[in-house]
C-alpha cells in the first residue's frame, strides 16, 4: 500500500497538523485573534501561490516572465490593502447598517453585492 506524503501549512510551529505532516511551510502570521483569521488565511493563500510558482519553475510549466509578472503583483499587495484601509468612513456605514442582525448573506455578481440580513 503506498502512502502520500503530507506538507502542511501552518502558523503554528508544533501544531497538530505540523507533528502529523512528512513536511511543514510556517506562515508565522502571528497569533489568531478570531476563529476566522483573514491574515493567517492571506498569508495561506500567498504561499500556496508561491508554492505552485516554484513547482512550475521546477517543471519548466512557466515561462520566467510570467512568474515575474506574477511576482510583480504579488508585490502590489501592501499598496492596495492600505488604499481599501483608507476608506474607513465607508466601513463605519456598513457597520452602522449591520450590528443589529445576527447574520448575513452575501451574493456577488461582479462588483455588485447584496446583503440579506436578518434581524436579531
Amino acid at each position: 500500500m503506498k502512502k502520500a506524503r503530507i506538507l502542511s501549512i501552518c502558523n503554528v510551529v508544533g501544531s497538530m497538523l505540523s507533528r502529523e505532516s512528512d513536511g511543514n511551510l510556517y506562515i508565522r502570521s502571528g497569533p489568531e485573534i478570531g476563529v476566522a483569521s483573514t491574515k493567517a488565511f492571506t498569508c495561506q493563500l500567498t504561499v500556496l501561490l508561491l508554492l505552485a510558482l516554484y513547482l512550475a519553475q521546477e517543471r519548466k510549466k512557466l515561462p520566467q516572465e510570467q512568474a515575474a509578472a506574477i511576482l510583480n503583483e504579488l508585490a502590489k499587495t501592501p499598496r492596495h490593502l492600505e488604499q481599501i484601509l483608507s476608506q474607513s468612513s465607508s466601513y463605519e456605514a456598513i457597520a452602522k447598517a449591520m450590528y443589529k442582525h445576527s447574520n448575513s448573506l452575501y451574493i456577488d455578481a461582479g462588483f455588485i453585492t447584496r446583503s440579506l440580513w436578518k434581524e436579531r
